[in-house]
């Protein structure tokens, strides 16, 4: 948004309860899609998130978010299918902007597990407006509770070494950075054949794996089933953790298949991350 001079805007209405109860991962995850789109595809003016109380009553609340742009817009007769999977206004869309067009879908099958629904509205030249309800318990009264300390401090991981594969050049950016701050050595590749070939060219073993699940060429579970395909020769074992954007039931059990030891759902929460990779170390690994 910074690179196109976009300006970005939240406005969430006064009487919207200060706590609630639901699921962080999944409305996180529409969220950032419906954002990601409307700056995708808006080359001047703003995109502004909005949230409003759709419903409510003494314990439980339904909420509309709405993702408001001032982008290309979509025809009418383009509005009933986008949200079925793999389908985008046309074909010059990929081209463009990349993408399969599988994020709505997936979206909208989100807002359904969270009790809610999903539409828009557009007008070609005139920006679009997707709204989504979801349905949240309210919690009455919150006590102030101390944030656990992490078991991980910066400079634990120092002389262990990550590989990370990950095909978006900006999650590259960010999370070698962090990973780089908290002392892992970090080999970054960009898809699961690039990952294969890492480990099999590494004079040392990785101690660990972060495996995005969708990747070119190879995606991760491929990666992930060809790396324990050749450990069994030399019974060696790294721990693989799954980086997915899917949260949804049964994506876990497939990382698991495919022979991965942790799984966390994007968009990452470091902390998650990092504790995702402290219970996968070794026994008796060497702190500073």
């Amino acid at each position: 948004a910074e690179a196109k001079h976009l300006a970005l805007a939240l406005d969430v209405a006064e009487e919207v309860p200060e706590w609630l109860e639901g699921d962080p991962d999944r409305l996180r995850q529409v969220l950032l899609n419906l954002m990601s789109n409307a700056v995708k595809f808006t080359e001047s003016g703003k995109v502004r998130c909005s949230v409003q109380v759709e419903s409510r009553d003494a314990v439980s609340a339904t909420l509309r978010f709405s993702v408001a742009d001032t982008g290309i817009g979509i025809p009418a007769a383009k509005q009933k299918i986008i949200f079925e999977p793999f389908r985008q206004v046309d074909a010059s869309t990929t081209r463009k902007h990349g993408g399969t067009g599988l994020g709505l879908a997936i979206s909208a099958r989100l807002v359904e597990l969270m009790g809610g629904r999903i539409w828009l509205v557009s007008e070609p030249g005139a920006g679009s407006a997707f709204h989504f309800t979801a349905h949240f318990r309210i919690i009455q009264k919150v006590h102030a509770v101390k944030p656990a300390q992490s078991p991980i401090s910066p400079g634990v991981g120092k002389q262990r070494r990550v590989l990370l594969a990950e095909d978006n050049p900006v999650n590259q950016r960010v999370a070698s950075k962090l990973l780089s701050k908290y002392g892992f050595d970090v080999t970054v590749v960009s898809n699961g054949r690039e990952a294969l070939q890492a480990v099999t060219d590494a004079e040392d073993q990785f101690d660990i794996i972060l495996m995005d699940v969708q990747m070119p060429e190879m995606d991760g579970l491929e990666a992930a089933a060809a790396i324990r395909e050749a450990e069994r020769k030399t019974l060696e074992h790294t721990p693989i953790i799954a980086l997915t954007a899917h949260a949804m039931a049964g994506d876990r059990d497939r990382c698991l298949a495919a022979g991965m030891d942790g799984y966390v759902s994007k968009p990452i929460q470091f902390e998650d991350l990092l504790e995702a990779m402290r219970k996968l170390e070794p026994a008796g690994a060497e702190r500073d």
